[in-house]
């Protein structure tokens, strides 16, 4: 190494290889490790003068070895822009391998292509500015949650774009955050519940008189639902719940794998042991909700979540409840049900297990709502 210089933790060399001068910065933060870029010259002074060049252009922010051409820097080329159609495929592709849900990727897509219309083109990533960024989601004829979606859609977007070395800043940097809106949760009532399993037992008679359907089809699905009814537990967590998750003597679900990725307990209270008895018990790695002749020992419990859902929706419809209410309102039916019985919110929130008492409160207004409706009708 003739010459070396630092920046800031970044050294940077200059090297000869086979009678060609290189130089070579050095980051222990990046991956690789080390850049090598050829000089493409034997003489030395050339050499040193074009790394001169671009160890200045580096000190001053100019000038990035991992992502920049360096002829941008030598004499003057442009270097190859990443357009957003071509990072966009990147990210979801990421997004893909990184096993996102099929709901979560179709999102991002519909607000990624959204965005190339509202720029009437397919801009370099490089030349996006946090004005353009910012009509497209202060679009004053969205709603306060369409608003936060493309925000935080966005956001996590071009923090990958940085991440990857595609462009220097985020420019949503400089950017507010829209407010989160307050949604108020669409929880389902237990006579609604009861409507939709009264219709699978129905459907379930019909379909087995006419041979439709094996014996014991459809039915194991009114346990799942009251389960997730009367403990809150969410889709995911029923569609990989096993038998040896269960302690009925200390009547305990234990749960592994949940959305804070923390382990956890969920009392059996007597309606969640009520509907855990109508289902055949098996051996301890079995799963707990299954068809009947199913018994596998690994399933991908993501499709079986998106069936739960799915067939949920199926039978809600079927029953005539015009609500747009799904799986995850069993769940808000549960800490809506805890809330209107007079539970306080720290009750709520270890029952449901949510991290953020923010969460709870949310019942707690649900059924304040609910209370002053009830009110004003009496007034009425």
């Amino acid at each position: 190494m003739s010459d070396f210089s630092s920046n800031g933790g970044i050294m940077a060399g200059l090297i000869k290889k086979r009678r060609v001068y290189y130089i070579q910065f050095v980051n222990s933060q990046n991956t690789p490790t080390r850049k090598l870029i050829s000089l493409s010259t034997t003489r030395k002074a050339e050499a040193r003068g074009k790394f001169v060049k671009l160890d200045r252009a580096h000190r001053e922010d100019l000038f990035d070895p991992w992502i920049d051409d360096p002829s941008v820097i030598l004499n003057g080329r442009t270097s190859r822009a990443v357009y957003l159609d071509e990072a966009s495929s990147n990210f979801l592709e990421q997004k893909v391998r990184n096993n996102r849900s099929p709901n979560t990727i179709r999102t991002y897509r519909e607000v990624l292509s959204l965005f190339m219309k509202h720029l009437a083109s397919n801009p370099g990533l490089s030349g996006i500015t946090c004005s353009q960024v910012e009509s497209f989601v202060l679009d004053p004829g969205l709603s306060k949650a369409t608003q936060f979606k493309r925000f935080g859609h966005l956001r996590t977007f071009f923090r990958f774009c940085v991440r990857e070395r595609i462009i220097r800043k985020n420019p949503l940097e400089q950017m507010e955050a829209p407010d989160k809106p307050h949604k108020l949760p669409k929880a389902i009532t237990l006579d609604e519940l009861d409507l939709i399993c009264d219709y699978l037992r129905h459907d379930y008679h019909s379909k087995l008189q006419k041979r439709e359907i094996a014996e014991g089809e459809i039915v194991w699905k009114i346990p799942a639902y009251r389960l997730a009814f009367f403990t809150g537990m969410r889709a995911s967590e029923i569609a990989r719940l096993r038998w040896k998750h269960i302690d009925m003597e200390k009547s305990l679900i234990y749960i592994f794998e949940q959305k804070n990725r923390r382990e956890q307990t969920i009392p059996l209270n007597r309606k969640a042991r009520e509907g855990l008895a109508a289902v055949p018990q098996r051996e301890g790695e079995n799963y707990v909700f299954e068809a009947p002749g199913n018994c596998v020992l690994n399933r991908n419990a993501r499709w079986v979540a998106e069936r739960l859902s799915k067939t949920f929706r199926e039978a809600r419809q079927a029953a005539g409840i015009e609500r747009a209410v799904n799986f995850h309102s069993l769940r808000h039916g549960f800490c809506t049900l805890l809330a209107e019985r007079g539970k306080q919110s720290a009750v709520i929130q270890a029952a449901a297990r949510h991290a953020d008492v923010n969460t709870t409160m949310r019942y707690i207004h649900l059924t304040q709502e609910y209370l002053k409706s009830e009110l004003d009708d009496v007034f009425d």
